[in-house]
């Protein structure tokens, strides 16, 4: 992960079969224990639980299956179940806010309402 500067890797099998992934998440919550040791296998502590999209799939439901799974990133599978690729929400902030520059660029900031005179 930290080679290819990803906050995920994808495990498939053999076939390209997506079985699993283990991200930063699984790195914080189950690796950074007490008690575990840094040479145990990554399946022992990767998500295979994993959501997979089709290129066919919209971006509605990348977004979605995102909101839904609380996850950032999703593999990609062709019609065979071969992984062939990997979106991820940034990819999608990135490919509307090129979408629509104008609406995003232009999104008004939170207001800042304080309840007490000096604003604090």
């Amino acid at each position: 992960m930290r080679r290819e500067k990803a906050g995920y890797i994808v495990i498939a099998d053999e076939h390209l079969k997506v079985v699993g992934m283990f991200t930063e998440r699984e790195v914080l919550m189950k690796v950074l224990r007490p008690g575990v040791r840094l040479d145990e296998p990554v399946s022992k502590h990767m998500r295979t639980d994993v959501h997979t999209l089709s290129k066919g799939d919209t971006v509605g439901a990348a977004l979605d299956a995102m909101n839904k799974f609380s996850i950032r990133h999703v593999p990609l599978v062709d019609e065979f179940g071969q992984m062939n690729g990997v979106l991820s929400v940034r990819t999608i902030a990135n490919f509307l806010s090129e979408l629509f520059p104008t609406e995003v660029f232009n999104i008004p900031p939170r207001p800042q309402i304080h309840e007490t005179v000096e604003g604090g």
